[in-house]
């Protein structure tokens, strides 16, 4: 649990440079990052008011209701606070793909993955949000509200590849983008678990045997894997969406 306190605190000092996180004040903050974490060990079922302000240092249980009204109005914020800079991550991609002469659908799914592949496992600060995003959009009872919410962020980019695909009076389509959403967001958060427990296996088995070996790092160890997994990623994607194979 320190390891979480601890994270939650790195959190709150790193936000102090983001615009939007400075909307929030510092206990909004504290909450909104313990939820994080606890709904995504725990999914939001299993999540108490308590649980989430034990973990955020706060005294007060009725801390939630006074910022947020519910745990809903926490997710919804959390919402708010993570999918604006996806949002506008993936704005800046696909302004780039319109000024081009042409684009593909490979181009299309890295508009729409990388944003948040890239900050899951390059940003220490984005540890948790694909674990929340897995129990929330995946695991639970309202996974259709939360699945709407996450999709808003990648509207443009669906609406563009059904247009580049001739997707037209596809009752389908919507079905098998939410069914996408779905695959992405499981497939990003086991690799993320399956590394994390290598990683973890790798410092134990150090520990027992005194090893001097400094762990790999992030290119020795996972880069030409990681290039395959986007690659898989993005082309079962395409398979997806078309109900037609794709090359990379």
């Amino acid at each position: 649990m320190s390891n979480n306190n601890d994270n939650i605190i790195s959190l709150v000092e790193n936000s102090s440079n983001i615009q939007l996180e400075n909307e929030f004040s510092k206990t909004q903050l504290e909450i909104l990052y313990a939820a994080e974490i606890i709904i995504g060990q725990k999914g939001i079922e299993n999540t108490s008011h308590r649980d989430i302000v034990n973990l955020a240092g706060q005294k007060n249980t009725s801390a939630i209701l006074y910022h947020f009204g519910s745990i809903n109005g926490v997710v919804d914020a959390l919402f708010e606070l993570r999918m604006k800079v996806q949002n506008q991550e993936r704005s800046e991609l696909i302004e780039n793909l319109l000024n081009q002469e042409d684009y593909s659908n490979i181009d299309l799914m890295d508009a729409y993955i990388d944003p948040l592949y890239n900050r899951v496992f390059h940003d220490s600060d984005w540890s948790n949000w694909i674990y929340f995003l897995q129990n929330l959009v995946i695991n639970t009872n309202g996974k259709d509200h939360f699945a709407i919410k996450y999709r808003k962020a990648a509207f443009e980019i669906e609406n563009l590849f059904a247009k580049k695909n001739h997707i037209e009076n596809d009752k389908m389509y919507s079905a098998r983008v939410s069914y996408n959403a779905f695959f992405v967001i499981s497939a990003i958060a086991s690799r993320k678990r399956q590394i994390e427990e290598s990683e973890n296996e790798f410092k134990q088995n150090s520990k027992k045997f005194n090893s001097l070996i400094d762990m790999p790092t992030d290119d020795e160890s996972y880069i030409s894997s990681d290039v395959e997994f986007l690659k898989f990623l993005k082309t079962t994607s395409i398979f997806i969406l078309t109900n037609k194979e794709s090359k990379f």
